[in-house]
C-alpha cells in the first residue's frame, strides 16, 4: 500500500512523485494520503454481526430487568417468581434466536461487498461499494435500484470502474477517541466515544503496518492507543 497523492484537479489518486503525471500540477503534502480496498462476505464478518447484536442484546437484557424489578416493586417475590415461571426468558431468548436468524438471511443475501478505505489528514473514511447487484441484495441491505441510482451523483472521486456507490463513513481524527489494534486479522477500530466501536478498518497483511502507523499518529496521544489479541472476525 504506496503512499499517494490526491490530485483535486483530476480528481484521481496518482503515485506520490511531487507532481501530477496527469496534469503536472504540484501536488502538496496535504493531498498524501493512504488508500486500500478490501472485498468481503458481510455474513462471514463478525462486525457485520456485532453491528446489530451489541445493540438488540442490551435491548432484550433491559426488558428483562425493568419486567423483574417492576414485578418485584409490585407484587414482591412472588411476583418476579411468577414472572419467571411464565416463561419471560424463554420468550426473550426465542426472540434473540428469531433475531440472529434473520440476520444470518439478511447478511447472507447481500452477496459480497468492497470497501474503499482512506486514511487522510482529516479523517478516517470508508466508501462501501457493490459489483453489478441485483434486487434481492439490494432489498436485504434495506435499498432499490432506484434508491442507489439517485445515491451515484453524490460518489466521491475516484469512481472504481464496474462498481456501484453504496454508502460513506467519515470520522475526523479529532473526533476519535480511542483507537484499538488487532494485529493478527489486521484490523484496526476506531471509537467514538471511548466506548462506542464507530468504524473497523480491514487490511491486508501488507497494508496493516503502514495504516497503523498512521492512525496512530492522527489520533492525539492524550487519548489512549490500545492493542488488543482478536479473539472473533476475520477476513
Amino acid at each position: 500500500m504506496p503512499l499517494i497523492n490526491y490530485c483535486s484537479h483530476c480528481k484521481v489518486e496518482v503515485s506520490s512523485m511531487g507532481v501530477c503525471p496527469r496534469c503536472g500540477k504540484r501536488l502538496t503534502k496535504a493531498s498524501e494520503r493512504l488508500s486500500f480496498k478490501v472485498e468481503r462476505k458481510p455474513v462471514a464478518d463478525w462486525f457485520s454481526w456485532n453491528a446489530v447484536l451489541r445493540v438488540a442484546v442490551p435491548a432484550l437484557l433491559l426488558v428483562l430487568i425493568w419486567a423483574v424489578l417492576f414485578a418485584a416493586v409490585t407484587e414482591g417475590e412472588a411476583g418476579v417468581s411468577n414472572l419467571l415461571r411464565q416463561g419471560l426468558p424463554g420468550t426473550l431468548l426465542a426472540i434473540l434466536l428469531l433475531l440472529l436468524a434473520v440476520i444470518c438471511l439478511l447478511l447472507a443475501l447481500q452477496g459480497r461487498e468492497t470497501v474503499r478505505y482512506v486514511l487522510d489528514r482529516e479523517g478516517a473514511h470508508a466508501i462501501t461499494y457493490l459489483r453489478a447487484p441485483g434486487t434481492v441484495r439490494l432489498w436485504a441491505r434495506l435499498t432499490t435500484k432506484k434508491a442507489l441510482e439517485t445515491l451515484q451523483a453524490d460518489a466521491p472521486d475516484p469512481k472504481p470502474e464496474g462498481l456501484v456507490y453504496l454508502r460513506r463513513a467519515d470520522l475526523r481524527w479529532s473526533q476519535v477517541r480511542r483507537a484499538q489494534f488487532w494485529p493478527q486479522t489486521h484490523t484496526a477500530l476506531l471509537y467514538r466515544p471511548s466506548w462506542w466501536q464507530t468504524m473497523v478498518i480491514r487490511c491486508d497483511e501488507a497494508e496493516y503496518a503502514q495504516a497503523e502507523a498512521w492512525i496512530s499518529a492522527k489520533v492525539s496521544r492524550k487519548r489512549r492507543l490500545k492493542t488488543g489479541r482478536a479473539k472473533k472476525g476475520g477476513k
